[in-house]
């Protein structure tokens, strides 16, 4: 056991010293990257448990899980940052009965989506990448398209699910499901077409 617990160590001890020597050759466009995933991250933590970890021990804790995604980014790390968001932000709405915001809800699915698409580019663009920015701006206007996607499905479910007759709160779910359905058999069919990602 204590052989397995050194073998691990010996393994974060040798990614982290790894890390820091590739930090070293750093080039602004892999910095930029990693910069969106910090500010994502902590933004996704904010948003997700916002006023109860607001103090300086709060925003520590957060800065060391945001850090910890930028320095890991292909990691558990992000995945555990990301649902920490997401159920902080569902223990404060629906244990706490905090009320859902358009623009909270807004915010958490934005940060939450830069924070995942940034932690995957930067997986992959090393450290001394020199990424061109045209590719930084074509990265950018799909990542505003889809916040702006999600902004407007914010708005149908802050805004109109109030006021729809309680007929719709059956109807809604299932459509949901069967949307899901339709997406997932849409990406079997696209992966059967071209294949597996290279």
């Amino acid at each position: 056991m204590s052989t397995l617990v050194g073998r691990q160590v010996a393994r974060y001890w040798d990614a982290l010293t790894t890390s820091v020597t590739q930090w070293l050759r750093v080039t602004p466009s892999s910095l930029v990257v990693r910069l969106v995933v910090l500010v994502a991250g902590l933004g996704a933590l904010w948003v997700g448990v916002f006023d109860e970890l607001s103090s300086g021990l709060g925003w520590a804790a957060m800065a060391v899980a945001a850090a910890a995604a930028v320095v890991f980014p292909a990691s558990r790390y992000v995945l555990i940052l990301e649902l920490a968001a997401v159920l902080g932000w569902f223990v404060y709405t629906v244990g706490l009965s905090r009320p859902v915001t358009f623009g909270g809800l807004t915010l958490l699915a934005g940060t939450l989506y830069l924070h995942h698409v940034a932690c995957a580019l930067a997986a992959q663009v090393p450290y001394d990448a020199v990424v061109p920015w045209p590719v930084f701006g074509r990265w950018l206007l799909r990542a505003a398209a889809m916040i702006g996607a999600t902004a407007v499905l914010a708005f149908v479910v802050v805004g109109l699910a109030p006021r729809a007759p309680a007929a719709t709160s059956v109807l809604v779910p299932v459509l949901g499901f069967v949307l899901i359905g339709a997406l997932l058999a849409g990406f079997v069919l696209l992966y059967k077409r071209k294949g597996p990602p290279a």
